[in-house]
């Protein structure tokens, strides 16, 4: 008779550990991910800055 072999996520409350290569690995990613979100600000201010200069001249000039 066979047995099946128990998978240790099986049990409630009980997660796989990740391997250290999974951590680095997310930790990079994660990395990244707030490198391009602080360019993708970064952008954003500097055509908010382009901007702001031409709106008051245009009113000015009202």
């Amino acid at each position: 008779m066979h047995l099946p072999v128990e998978d240790n996520a099986e049990f409630k409350g009980d997660t796989p550990k990740k391997t250290t290569t999974e951590n680095g690995l997310m930790q990079q990613m994660l990395a990244m991910m707030q490198q391009t979100q602080n360019l993708l600000v970064q952008q954003e201010q500097q055509q908010q800055q382009r901007r702001l200069p031409t709106s008051d001249l245009i009113a000015a000039a009202f």
